[in-house]
């Protein structure tokens, strides 16, 4: 038996399957693909494999994880095509590997919002989201578990950049902190439309491009 640690894509449709639904799914590529998992033991077993990122409903992502305990070593290596032949459109596994660190060291994630202008980006607004985001201090309302909380993002940020991409299109590229604090991509949207109110998209995409530890070096 061994650990593997599994990346996948999930984009296109397979972005509005639920955390529980993408469960469900990972159980049945393994029953279809016949890689053998290990399960708990008791009355109603189950695979033994979690999520140490688990993503929101309409988030897309190219480095989404899964760790799973394999019954059998020997089908790591080619544990990835296996998989790849049973899955449904949007998912696709690119690479598995032994792990390396705990799930707890994944600190920053690598982001991409898509801010989008039904009339088309104001001429100044890329200098204007830039200037926001060299602030010392951006205090925002975020919701949590315990109710509407205010919280200063800035520290929750290793890097923010702002680039027009086309006519209709703003992008931020941002590495923002993912556990202990958690920054969702969400809030940095928020930040513009609370504090740049005139330049709020219409409407706003985002994607996870990446996965570090808190040296800023990939997950693995």
């Amino acid at each position: 038996m061994s650990s593997a640690r599994i990346m996948f894509e999930k984009t296109g449709p397979a972005v509005y399957i639920s955390h529980l639904d993408l469960v469900r799914t990972m159980q049945r590529i393994f029953v279809r693909t016949g890689v053998k998992i290990k399960h708990t033991e008791g009355f109603n077993p189950h695979p033994k494999m979690t999520f140490p990122l688990p993503l929101s409903v309409g988030t897309a992502s190219v480095c989404e994880i899964m760790d799973a305990e394999l019954e059998d070593d020997s089908q790591l290596e080619d544990l990835t095509s296996m998989m790849n032949s049973a899955v449904p459109e949007g998912i696709r596994f690119t690479d598995a590997w032994t792990p390396v660190l705990k799930p707890k060291e994944l600190q920053f994630v690598r982001v991409r919002c898509s801010l989008i202008y039904d009339g088309g980006v104001r001429p100044d607004a890329v200098g204007a989201v830039r200037q926001l985001f060299s602030r010392e201090s951006i205090v925002i309302d975020r919701k949590t578990k315990s109710g509407v909380k205010s919280a200063d993002i800035v520290p929750m940020i290793s890097s923010v950049k702002a680039e027009q991409t086309d006519g209709n299109t703003l992008e931020l590229d941002a590495v923002i902190s993912a556990q202990n604090p958690t920054l969702n991509p969400t809030g940095l949207v928020t930040a513009v439309n609370t504090f740049l109110p005139e330049y709020a998209p219409d409407f706003a995409r985002y994607q996870r491009l990446g996965i570090y530890d808190k040296n800023l070096n990939t997950f693995r």
